[in-house]
């Protein structure tokens, strides 16, 4: 049996290679115990544009990861690093700098976070020549509509009395009266750059697939607070493009990082596509996926979300062009969801639980589970090759 290893990161818990080893180990385990099953292995990580975006695609690319200082979703200095791909090529992963994990549980709330650590990359990427973008967005923080990256890269919000609002996070949003944007660098980017943005199709800033109705009590804000960031996408329509707000507001994937992907566009002239796509055109997945007759990936969740633009679903998808199966290890599973499971093109699930219940404990121990979870789900796949 050839198998492909494919693990996305279990968020807050195990990096997409940590997942890999723990599968990897697991199926050394299960073929000592089952000799007469001959398994071959690859390895490839993936991800949705989240956490592991700039590693996965640097590294596979052969490129060079740079070091620098920029600002965390509360402004704070941090050391981070993006990615170089010869010398005009960046890898910018928004979840470096604006991401959900760099912040302590009684930090996280949209209202009063930026992306202006996204903007600063941007800056600092393009100010060492980088002219082709590839920005992931996903396990962010945040919920501004981009302001926060706006401000960095020189474009500057004033309020009603005429004052800049300096270090802007979503809560000024309707305190925004006017913007300036001739001292910025958006029309430069316009002109002279390729910007691609990975991110959910699915997400939008206006409508029932609104992204601050659909993640923003996710990322720690209230029920009323997520109605009031919702509101704010009107006035960002109305900054953005004013005389095509219809457009950009249902515009697939505008809502990516708490509608930073919509300015990314709106401003900057992004192309936005499935964070799959990018990544798998970019590391050549299809190579893979012709070779092997089962991918085992993993997702730290699996709900009724994980079929709107997830990578393991989207690896089930592919996968079925070549007739390859696809098992998913999951660290907690929804009952109702499993119902879902064929439709959404996958041929195996098996949780980190075994009676299938939601786990509050699989990020403290994800590295053993994941290995317990493979030995069971060899053991299931062979039995059921037997009694066929």
């Amino acid at each position: 049996m050839r198998i492909l290893v494919a693990p996305n990161s279990l968020k807050e818990s195990l990096s997409a290679n940590e997942v890999g080893d723990q599968i990897l180990q697991g199926l050394k385990l299960f073929s000592l115990t089952h000799p007469h099953v001959s398994i071959e292995t690859r390895f490839q990580p993936i991800c949705d544009g989240g956490t592991g975006f700039t590693d996965i695609l640097t590294k596979t690319l052969n490129g060079k990861q740079v070091t620098v200082e920029s600002y965390d979703p509360k402004y704070r200095p941090i050391n981070t690093t993006y990615g170089t791909v010869g010398t005009n090529t960046a890898i910018i992963e928004v979840a470096k700098v604006a991401g959900l994990a760099l912040l302590k549980k009684d930090e996280r709330n949209p209202l009063y976070t930026s992306s202006y650590g996204v903007g600063d990359l941007l800056l600092k990427a393009w100010q060492s020549g980088a002219r082709n973008f590839y920005i992931g967005c996903g396990d962010t923080a945040i919920n501004d509509y981009g302001i926060g990256m706006l401000s960095a890269l020189g474009v500057r919000f004033f309020d009603k009395s005429g004052k800049v609002i300096e270090n802007p996070v979503a809560k000024d949003i309707p305190n925004i009266a006017s913007q300036d944007l001739s001292n910025s660098l958006c029309q430069q980017f316009k002109e002279s750059c390729t910007v691609t943005v990975a991110c959910n199709l699915t997400s939008m800033l206006k409508g029932s697939l609104a992204s601050s109705r659909v993640y923003a009590i996710q990322k720690g804000a209230s029920a009323e607070e997520a109605e009031m960031l919702e509101g704010c996408a009107d006035i960002f329509l109305h900054l953005a493009d004013p005389r095509n707000d219809i457009f950009l507001g249902h515009l697939p994937g505008a809502g990516g990082a708490g509608g930073l992907a919509g300015a990314l566009r709106a401003y900057l002239g992004a192309e936005l596509k499935y964070s799959f796509e990018v990544v798998f055109e970019c590391i050549n997945f299809n190579q893979y996926l012709k070779w092997a007759d089962l991918v085992i990936t993993s997702e730290g969740l699996f709900d009724e979300n994980s079929a709107k633009g997830k990578a393991p679903v989207a690896v089930a998808l592919f996968a079925k062009r070549y007739n390859c199966e696809t098992a998913l290890l999951a660290g907690s599973v929804e009952r109702k969801s499993l119902s879902k499971m064929h439709r959404s093109g996958l041929d195996w699930i098996e949780p980190f639980s075994s009676d299938l219940v939601d786990l509050s404990h699989y990020i403290e121990d994800a590295a053993l589970l994941a290995e317990e979870a493979t030995i069971r789900l060899m053991t299931k796949i062979t039995q059921q090759g037997r009694e066929q």
